[in-house]
Order: structure tokens, then C-alpha cells, then sequence
């Protein structure tokens, strides 16, 4: 269970340095990601569009983006809430992925401010974005060995952890550094 939350406190952190890196924001619809088709929420199935409607409350959804991930066709909303980005990605059933919110670097952790300072020249213009990604872990004894998997909503399996194997967590680094390729 430790291992566990230290992958999740893993993603979540690689999800903050990686939204942090992106020094400026280019609101331009060419900087979408590769793939990604802008569509109207009309055209997405009835399910995400409930799910990103919910997601967004009272604020109005801007742009609606479609893009298949690994085999899997996703739905993401964007909107502002007093003048900060929000997206959310769900699954045609509505399940959430990813959540995606603006923030300023001065309402992050201490440990935050200190890996972007470190990381950026002073004085870079920074735009910080706080990332969610759902993951949901599976326990199960399989021949008197318990075993753990985490799996995204899109049905990907993202790591799986074997706590009888004792050896520090590098083995299971190693067997699982790809696991984004299976």
C-alpha cells in the first residue's frame, strides 16, 4: 500500500512538473495537441457531455477537443473560472481521467515554488496548472501472493506492484518504467 501511494504521489507530481514547465501559454488552437479535433459539446455522446457540464458548473465550456489515447476515444472540455484555464478529459461514458486547473505558483506547495525556482530562471514567466488523474487500484491474494494493480478509467493498466518482491522497489521501477507502452 505504501508502494502504491508513492506512485500516485509519483503521477501527481510528474503531472505538476510537467504542467509546469510550459513557461507560456499559447492560447492559439494550433498548440492543441497532435490528433486533437475541436468539436462542438453537441457532438460529443450524451454521457461526457453530461460529465464535463457537471465538471464545469456555472462556468461556460469554450472549447470542446476529441482524441484517441492508446485505442481510446476521449472527451475534453475547457473553461474559465475568474480568468483561470480549467479542462477535464472523461471517456464516452463520462468517467473522468483528467482535471486540469490554473493556478498561481504562490498557492502551491512550498516544495513546488522550490522545484520551479530551481528549475526556471528568475523572472521566467511561469504558468502553473494543478493536474488530477484517476487512477483506481485493484488488490487481490493470487496463490497466497498479494498482488496490486493501478488502471486508468480508460481501462490501461498503469503499474502493478508485486509486495512480496523485496527488493527495495527498483525491480518493480524497471518492470514498470514502460508501462505506458503496453
Amino acid at each position: 500500500m505504501f508502494r502504491t501511494m508513492v506512485v500516485i504521489l509519483g503521477v501527481v507530481v510528474v503531472g505538476v512538473g510537467v504542467a509546469i514547465t510550459q513557461a507560456a501559454r499559447d492560447n492559439d488552437k494550433d498548440d492543441k495537441e497532435q490528433g486533437e479535433k475541436q468539436v462542438s459539446l453537441d457532438q460529443i455522446p450524451e454521457a461526457a457531455k453530461a460529465a464535463l457540464v457537471k465538471l464545469a458548473g456555472k462556468a461556460k465550456i469554450e472549447e470542446v477537443g476529441v482524441e484517441e489515447e492508446d485505442g481510446v476515444t476521449l472527451y475534453e472540455g475547457s473553461w474559465k473560472v475568474k480568468n483561470a484555464e480549467h479542462e477535464a478529459m472523461v471517456t464516452a461514458d463520462g468517467d473522468l481521467v483528467e482535471r486540469t486547473s490554473e493556478v498561481a505558483l504562490g498557492k502551491t506547495p512550498k516544495a513546488v515554488q522550490d522545484a520551479a525556482a530551481k528549475a526556471f530562471a528568475e523572472g521566467a514567466k511561469l504558468t502553473v496548472e494543478r493536474k488530477t488523474i484517476v487512477l483506481y487500484e485493484i488488490e487481490a491474494t493470487v496463490d497466497g501472493k498479494e498482488k496490486e494493480i493501478l488502471v486508468a478509467p480508460t481501462g490501461q493498466r498503469v503499474e502493478i506492484d508485486d509486495e512480496d518482491q523485496d527488493n527495495g522497489g527498483d525491480q518493480a521501477d524497471e518492470d514498470h518504467e514502460d508501462a505506458d507502452d503496453k
